[in-house]
């Protein structure tokens, strides 16, 4: 498989037109293949949509293996689009809708994830009134998460999951519920983290907690979904997570799982999304204004938050930090700072603030790295009406479009050498 090249990005951006994205499935293919072989055979890895729904994105990870965890039921529906199995998708959400678990329950998901009691006797009643059992796990909201997240939710008051200290007497319940059949459980605490110490640690209270939540109950756990909480470096003097170090430290922490009879059988899920997408996104703008201003130099650029709120630090920062962006393929190595905004009619719209690249003027394209996982659909694209960011993957031989319909265009499978 081809590398994708500055040139091809460049090439891109000429022949489709910015702002565009653009996904190197060879680039998701390593990263892929680096976690399953660092992980395997202990934890399988299941994608969350909600970092990138892009059906190419899809067709790709499930042509590498990975089961696929939904945020909603469209998001169930792209999955189901893009070639996985329903029994294979996990059903996740704090608020889903009666009819959401009703047709998930019609198409027998492998595991709707319960939150609350509530959506218990919910998914009891629809499973009863087709005469169906359907495979359930209970979310787990634990009492408390390690420092070195970049959003903990925990020892608060939570939409997210059965607090810790309820969930045995909700685990009761539900296995009490003739037509719920109770699996395991899920667990999601933090994001973003990229201190391997943090991340085996909450491994540990996940392990813990499973271990004891299991003991009561007449039958073992049959799986178990671990949220993750991989980070990537979106910021200067940040470093990526080691993998050999991360893998070594997560698997010490499960490792009592297998000796517990409760937990020694089930099957144990890796979930997860920013950590495998980012890195083989970028999004792709153009400078249409060249401009001073009180002493400072602001380029004006046709992508905005309407296209990439994250970067533009609106998805939970509390700090305004830049993320890595530069001028593709620059006629001058004369670096400069700049202050980069967006074409929309607010202040608010800043893509970066004295940032230090080489030159760039009006045409010229710069690239927004990391920005493989909540890109597009993260952002409010109807804000002031501007056309929709399109969004391309580089598939080792060839740019293609997969904006909209144009997803169905690439292959199923796209980790072969051969790039076919």
């Amino acid at each position: 498989m081809a590398a994708l090249t500055d040139g091809g990005l460049l090439a891109a951006a000429t022949a489709f037109g910015t702002p565009v994205y653009v996904y190197d499935l060879g680039a998701l293919t390593t990263r892929y293949q680096a976690l399953d072989a660092a992980f395997a055979p202990y934890l399988s890895i299941r994608y969350a949509v909600k970092a990138n729904p892009n059906e190419a994105v899809l067709k790709c990870l499930l042509g590498l293996g990975a089961l696929i965890d939904a945020s909603s039921i469209g998001e169930v529906r792209r999955a189901v689009a893009a070639g996985t199995a329903p029994e294979l998708i996990s059903f996740t959400g704090p608020g889903k809708r009666r009819t959401e678990i009703a047709e998930a329950v019609a198409l027998r998901i492998g595991a709707l994830v319960l939150e609350s009691p509530g959506q218990a006797v919910q998914a009891q009643a629809e499973a009863a009134q087709r005469g169906l059992v359907q495979k359930v796990l209970l979310r787990v909201s634990p009492h408390h998460s390690p420092r070195g997240f970049g959003a903990r939710m925990t020892g608060h008051a939570t939409q997210f999951g059965v607090d810790e200290e309820d969930a045995a007497q909700v685990l009761a319940d539900i296995a009490a519920m003739p037509n719920l059949a109770l699996e395991g459980l899920h667990f999601y605490s933090g994001s973003n983290s990229l201190e391997e110490l943090a991340i085996a640690e909450n491994f540990g209270i996940f392990t813990a907690l499973s271990i004891r939540l299991g003991d009561p109950l007449a039958l073992p756990f049959r799986r178990l979904v671990f949220g993750s909480g991989f980070g990537v470096p979106y910021h200067d003097g940040q470093r990526a997570l080691d993998l050999p170090t991360l893998a070594t430290g997560v698997l010490a922490a499960i490792a009592p799982l297998a000796e517990n009879p409760k937990t020694a059988a089930a099957r144990l899920d890796l979930e997860l999304g920013r950590w495998l997408v980012a890195p083989a996104g970028v999004l792709l703008t153009s400078v249409l204004t060249r401009k001073q201003s009180r002493a400072a130099t602001v380029l004006i650029c046709d992508a905005g938050f309407n296209a990439h709120m994250a970067a533009c630090g609106m998805m939970g920062s509390v700090l305004r930090r830049n993320w890595p962006i530069r001028t593709l393929c620059p006629q001058s190595p004369v670096q400069e700072k700049v202050t980069v905004a967006g074409p929309l009619c607010t202040s608010i719209d800043q893509l970066a603030r004295d940032l230090e690249i080489a030159r760039a003027d009006e045409g010229d394209v710069l690239e927004v790295a990391m920005s493989g996982a909540y890109g597009l659909t993260a952002s409010p694209v109807g804000f002031i009406s501007h056309e929709v960011t399109r969004e391309l993957v580089w598939t080792g031989s060839g740019m293609v479009d997969v904006t909209g319909a144009g997803a169905a265009a690439v292959h199923s499978k796209c980790g072969d050498a051969s790039g076919t």
